[in-house]
């Protein structure tokens, strides 16, 4: 069971408007305000005005001495706080841009772009309903705000909101037809509620992720938002062909529908762009490994673990690649270098407990495969990706089965339990990797939404305070949000 590396949200550069300049047009050098300074050394504009020709000439730290003398005439100059806190932010050091940000704020409160930078923040913090109440307040001042829009159709996508983050993308198109960052994200949103769609579709569960009609010749919901998720990234790569993290998504989309020659050519082309692009190696090493060449992915595996030697699911996946062909004893070693990277990598358990099958390592074999059960890993599904059934098995590789490993490799006569348990351990990966939102979650794992929480809880998930704090902050910043 590969594990495949997205590596898309963050890696998009946010589009950041010039710093604020009271004066309107920027004109003139920092020479040029030098002289003005000098029969004006009181005039706490100038100094602003300075401070914006530094930054623009990148001597980051004559900017601050620019804004903090600006601010120390007159504290109430909110576009100096501003503007320093601009500084601030692409330093990285966000928590003096927050405190810049808030007072620009409290001293202007209708200050539109100090609440989507300080959102932005938040959103990089991962503190994301702070952000979604910033993004809310930018566009209640401005509704008309593009980058206000894109943003909070990013901190959606990560909250696990899909049908609002392709509204907020998609109002940013709208506002601005040629933003390739929108048409990337609002794929990744269809991409993402494409995934979740094939899981609910297999439990039956009728959730309508979004309204995205089927056309003729597509079979399902999560079918139409893939294509969909390939329309918007083909848009975007129209607008910006030489931007590798497109075609990356593009080439995933194009592998989660099984047309592997396309996305191997997408993921060529990212890498050319881009020859450092590990997740473009590993994807498509993947591809390779799904359509059967097993060699050509591991040479793929092995680029990108010599890029990023310390990535366990590298070595997991190169020893999936191994499995297939044969080599067990590798595969086994790759197993071994990703749990011991991850201790607790469920996957790279499974993998390693059926490479210990093929060795006839029965204890070895059954140990493993506890692990990975333990863990929520549907180690049956796992097994049938690769055989039928225990009697397949044993019929292609010659090797019997002790009879407590073959019974744990096949199903049990009370499958409702056992897929209670399967959709509770999808439910949580998906909570936690941020694609579902509690409320959907709870419902793929068919418990009610109260006892949901609960599981979160004791599973430590409430990645931002206790249960009901987490759900009383989104319920009202969603509440906020699309009035």
């Amino acid at each position: 069971m590969s594990e495949l590396s997205l590596g898309i949200i963050g890696t998009l550069s946010a589009r950041v408007d010039f710093p604020y300049a009271s004066t309107g047009e920027l004109g003139g050098t920092v020479a040029a305000y030098a002289k003005l300074i000098e029969p004006n050394p009181d005039d706490a504009l100038v100094h602003n005005t300075r401070g914006i020709a530094y930054s623009e000439n990148d001597e980051y730290h004559k900017a601050i001495a620019s804004f903090n003398e600006a601010i120390a005439l007159d504290p109430q100059f909110a576009e100096a706080h501003y503007n320093r806190g601009f500084i601030y932010e692409s330093r990285g050091e966000f928590e003096s841009a927050i405190e810049d940000y808030t007072a620009a704020i409290a001293l202007k409160p209708a200050f539109a772009d100090a609440y989507n930078n300080r959102g932005r923040i938040y959103e990089k913090k991962g503190r994301l309903y702070k952000a979604l109440k910033d993004y809310n307040a930018a566009i209640k001042l401005d509704p008309a705000f593009t980058e206000a829009y894109y943003h909070r159709g990013i901190t959606c996508i990560k909250s696990g909101d899909h049908d609002l983050a392709v509204e907020d993308l998609s109002q940013a198109i709208a506002l601005e037809p040629a933003f390739a960052g929108a048409y990337v994200f609002r794929g990744i949103a269809y991409a993402k509620d494409a995934e979740i769609e094939t899981v609910l579709e297999r439990y039956r569960i009728p959730v309508g992720l979004n309204s995205k009609a089927i056309n003729a010749g597509e079979s399902s919901c999560s079918e139409a938002l893939m294509n969909a998720a390939i329309e918007d990234f083909s848009t975007a790569i129209s607008l910006k062909p030489d931007f590798a993290a497109v075609y990356l998504a593009r080439g995933d989309a194009y592998r989660k529908k099984g047309e592997l020659e396309r996305a191997i050519q997408d993921y060529g082309t990212a890498i050319t762009l881009k020859p450092a692009c590990v997740d473009a190696y590993c994807n498509r090493g993947i591809a390779y490994e799904n359509s059967g060449d097993a060699e050509r992915a591991i040479d793929d595996f092995n680029s990108a673990i010599e890029s990023k030697p310390d990535e366990p699911f590298l070595y997991n996946n190169r020893g999936v690649a191994y499995l297939h062909i044969g080599e067990f004893r590798r595969a086994i070693e790759d197993a071994n270098t990703a749990i011991a990277l991850k201790p607790d990598y469920a996957e790279a358990h499974y993998n390693r407990g059926e490479a210990w099958l093929h060795l006839q390592e029965w204890e070895k074999a059954k140990a493993d495969l506890t692990t990975a059960t333990d863990s929520g890993v549907d180690i049956i599904g796992g097994f049938q990706r690769h055989y039928k059934d225990v009697v397949d098995f044993q019929q292609k590789t010659g090797i019997q089965l002790p009879e407590d490993i073959a019974e744990m490799l096949t199903a049990q006569k009370a499958p409702a339990e056992r897929e209670k348990k399967t959709r509770l351990a999808v439910a949580l990966k998906y909570y936690e990797s941020g694609e579902l939102s509690t409320g959907l979650a709870a419902r793929l794992a068919d418990v009610p939404y109260s006892e949901f929480l609960g599981i979160l809880g004791e599973q430590g998930l409430s990645h931002f305070g206790t249960a009901d704090e987490l759900e009383e902050d989104f319920k009202r910043a969603r509440k906020a949000s699309h009035r």
